[in-house]
């Protein structure tokens, strides 16, 4: 007589359905960041305003603007594998958006302006937008730091992850968005391939295998 084995998958142990498309964004985001920063070293004799205007930089930038919007669109999708607090989720994906709005008016509305202005009036005119990045400072500071400790405290998230998260929300506070979305963007990354490596935790049981003979 032989024996079938049922294999009997654990809860939450299928892949969120968006995991590509967050490992997509998140590396492209994140990419997008460390070259933003490195326009400033492969330009060093340009000026703010001269920088806006390069495709090097309106090119990026709306590299960044799609990254982070389809990145903040997918994230909540993590509330079905992830024992965080949804708020949490909700509140970094947020933050990513804030971060797709800089990045979208640095690709359109500043060179724009910066075609008709000198250096100095460009920069005089930037210095009064000191209160645009607060969406994100906040967002950022909050969101990230709140995933973070939780996803520590709970073990649902990598221990590297989860410290890259409360970084990235420290980071959040710079004006400037590269360095909080960097390490956010590299943060969820991290968090998805293991998503995609399977279920974390002791609490998850582990699959089952059910024997069924004759009676």
């Amino acid at each position: 007589m032989s024996t079938l084995a049922l294999d009997h998958k654990a809860p939450g142990a299928d892949a969120v359905p968006a995991s590509g498309a967050i490992a997509a964004a998140a590396l492209a985001g994140a990419l997008s960041s460390a070259a933003f920063v490195a326009g400033f070293v492969f330009f060093p004799s340009q000026s703010f305003r001269e920088g806006m205007l390069t495709p090097y930089s309106i090119v990026n930038n709306v590299v960044t603007t799609l990254a982070f919007a389809a990145l903040a669109m997918a994230v909540p999708t993590l509330r079905q594998v992830l024992d965080v607090p949804r708020w949490a989720l909700y509140t970094s994906s947020a933050a990513f958006a804030a971060v797709a709005a800089m990045s979208w008016s640095l690709a359109t509305l500043a060179p724009d302006m910066a075609k008709f202005v000198t250096d100095s009036e460009f920069d005089q005119f930037t210095a009064y937008l000191i209160l645009f990045p607060l969406p994100k400072m906040i967002l950022g500071l909050v969101g990230f730091t709140a995933l973070g400790l939780s996803g520590w405290r709970r073990r649902a998230i990598p221990r590297g992850a989860a410290a890259l998260l409360i970084l990235a929300g420290i980071a959040s506070l710079w004006w400037a968005y590269p360095p909080g979305a960097f390490l956010g963007a590299l943060a969820f990354a991290w968090i998805v391939k293991t998503v995609e490596a399977g279920p974390r935790g002791p609490s998850t049981p582990a699959p089952a295998r059910q024997a069924v003979g004759p009676t």
